[in-house]
């Protein structure tokens, strides 16, 4: 019986879950934003991935989707920039075109993170 987890994506997903916990805590500006916009996209497609939600390409455009509209949002100005910092960390305050690039990238490597996910499914035994 095949397993509920994926664990090439499990690992891709604590990973890039640690590579944001480092990003917070030991970069800052562009470091911290654009690589970390990347890192999250990479997170958000291989925790979908681990366990088993959609297909490839579901989790991609979802994800990809996902991201455009809270960039969306935040061109709208809903969050105030006085706003909780818990709020500010997550969703953020300004529109930022450069992270519309940051999530094409992380979509990018995402995809290839998603590639090596199917080779390691058919090379290992059932």
């Amino acid at each position: 019986m095949r397993g509920r987890i994926s664990l090439p994506a499990l690992g891709v997903a604590a990973g890039s879950a640690a590579a944001v916990l480092v990003l917070f805590w030991c970069a800052t500006g562009a470091l911290r934003s654009f690589v970390g916009d990347v890192v999250v996209i990479v997170f958000l497609v291989s925790a979908l991935a681990a366990v088993r939600i959609g297909s490839t390409t579901g989790r991609l455009v979802g994800v990809g989707l996902f991201a455009c509209g809270v960039e969306a949002w935040q061109g709208l100005g809903l969050v105030p920039a006085d706003a909780h910092p818990l709020l500010q960390l997550t969703v953020g305050s300004t529109a930022d075109p450069l992270d519309l690039v940051a999530y094409a990238l992380g979509l990018g490597v995402a995809a290839l993170a998603e590639r090596a996910y199917g080779r390691a499914a058919t090379r290992s035994p059932s």
